[in-house]
């Protein structure tokens, strides 16, 4: 991971990006009304969890790795705080595929699924779709995102590292966006999508599943839908979980921002 410049803050003490009033957001800062799931797993239970459902035989050495990532951040004054807001671990192993969309769908799909429904027996997973169709040829790598940069190094080797969901809570979907080009001269970070949202929630079936609080819904920014008018997430429906790809669009030409809707960064190594 590139040093990169310390000359100002980034994150506030719940791990927040602060906008600076450049990047639009619901609100000037989160009342974090929507809430993360209540029983959060620790690393170790969570990839053991991942190894279990993905079928990898790969130990000590994740560890050593996600303890470099976690080092790397914390000796950056400007962006340590994002370690203030709750993150959860990855891990991939080396895939190369022609396709995001299929990839996700007719693989990640039915894990995240296996390992919820097996947690959760009383509960169900499903995925719905806007245009009724599937996602074949439909999700590609969103520009200046990073996430094209995230898949070219999955090609080459296994990849772990932590996704931090709640740390783009309340931004528009560009600006989740926009606020990247702040990020350009790190390696390994990108904006977070479908590949390491779905390890994370396959390590922690209870990421979006809250007994008191409504939780929030977690796009996928770093892939862009053909029809981008769509977007892709996550979100939960009482003790149900949801992959859904729906419209941002509040009229034509105007897309919405919603204080529920929360996009993620994910900080990775090689493993």
């Amino acid at each position: 991971m590139k040093e990169f410049n310390e000359s100002h803050k980034l994150f506030d003490e719940n791990g927040w990006r602060i906008p600076n009033g450049i990047y639009e957001t619901f609100s000037e800062k989160p009342n974090w009304f929507f809430k993360l799931g209540d029983e959060i797993f620790d690393d170790k239970t969570a990839i053991e969890r991942i190894y279990k459902y993905q079928n990898i035989n790969k130990k000590t050495i994740t560890f050593e790795a996600l303890n470099e990532v976690e080092n790397k951040i914390n000796s950056n004054t400007s962006f340590r705080d994002i370690n203030k807001g709750l993150k959860v671990p990855f891990f991939i192993k080396k895939t190369k595929f022609d396709d995001i969309g299929t990839y996700f769908e007719e693989n990640l799909l039915e894990q995240v699924s296996k390992s919820f429904t097996d947690f959760h027996p009383e509960s169900h997973f499903k995925a719905i779709i806007q245009d009724k169709t599937d996602l074949k040829k439909k999700l590609f790598p969103t520009k200046n995102s990073g996430y094209d940069d995230f898949i070219n190094r999955l090609s080459k080797s296994d990849i772990c590292g932590y996704y931090f969901p709640q740390v783009l809570q309340e931004y528009s979907v560009d600006a989740q966006t926009t606020q990247m080009k702040d990020l350009k001269n790190i390696s390994n970070i990108c904006l977070s999508g479908p590949i390491e949202v779905s390890s994370s929630l396959i390590g922690n079936p209870n990421l979006l599943i809250n007994k008191k609080y409504y939780s929030p819904v977690l796009c996928l920014s770093g892939v862009t839908h053909i029809d981008e008018r769509l977007i892709s997430c996550f979100k939960s429906y009482g003790r149900h979980l949801e992959f859904w790809c729906l419209s941002q669009m509040l009229s034509k030409g105007k897309k919405q921002v919603s204080e529920q809707w929360s996009g993620g960064i994910s900080i990775y190594t090689e493993c």
